[in-house]
């Protein structure tokens, strides 16, 4: 499922009426990703540290030779 900012989660069951998104951010979540810059590949995952926190994605198993860029 892309929104105007990019991936957001993927499609886990359609009907008739609706379509069902399993979110990036939710830790059930684990999609195939690049690196913008480097096109290195990885996994895109969702994490939930406790309930006080938000859900937030990670990148893992990246090469960790590669120089990654923060904006």
């Amino acid at each position: 499922m892309l929104n105007a900012d990019g991936l957001i989660g993927k499609v886990v069951s359609v009907t008739k009426g609706e379509s069902r998104v399993l979110l990036l951010t939710d830790p059930n979540c684990k999609v195939s990703a690049l690196l913008q810059n480097t096109r290195e590949p990885g996994i895109a995952a969702g994490v939930r540290r406790s309930l006080r926190f938000s859900p937030y994605c990670v990148m893992t198993y990246v090469n960790r030779d590669v120089k990654i860029k923060s904006r």
